[in-house]
């Protein structure tokens, strides 16, 4: 087997320039929570609007290094390349696709109160389901950025306001 780096060209996308609602600070606050989980899961943090959004990973580039990382070590490789060069690259491909998970919602400029919501993909919803506020974004990060790439992320809907989700 050989291996071509085939990644050349990176991808971009243009967008209007919009007032910017949510702060520096506010966002670099949701990107050290999401910086502390542990796991395989890639996020993508994303502010536009009145929204910071928490893109996820449809990939499990885990799972890709698990399987590939066998094989990849037995082929040979063009000079400045080796197997885990390649494995990166890989896993940066398997990865490319992202879904919109939780957000959060800046409910009151004046006060920064905001409310946090979680992408609900049951066929007959597909859309955005309240989990809890308006209270602070530190509050709400605190509580909730735990969640993701658990399951307790997709019953945390039904126990809002019933139970102290720890």
């Amino acid at each position: 087997m050989k291996y071509t780096n085939t990644l050349k060209m990176p991808r971009f996308f243009l967008r209007k320039v919009r007032p910017q609602l949510i702060t520096d600070i506010e966002k670099h606050l949701i990107e050290q929570a999401i910086n502390k989980l542990v796991g395989i899961k890639r996020y993508i943090v994303d502010c536009k609007d009145e929204y910071i959004t928490i893109y996820e990973s449809n990939a499990n580039v885990g799972n890709v290094k698990n399987i590939l990382g066998d094989i990849l070590k037995g082929t040979t490789f063009p000079p400045g390349i080796n197997a885990d060069n390649a494995l990166d690259d890989l896993a940066n491909i398997y990865n490319q696709y992202f879904s919109a998970v939780m957000r959060f919602c800046l409910d009151n400029k004046e006060r920064r109160m905001f409310t946090v919501e979680r992408f609900c993909f049951r066929g007959s919803i597909d859309d955005w389901i309240y989990l809890d506020g308006p209270g602070t974004l530190k509050e709400l990060a605190a509580k909730y950025i735990k969640l993701l790439g658990t399951d307790e992320f997709f019953v945390c809907s039904l126990i809002v306001n019933k139970l102290e989700i720890t």
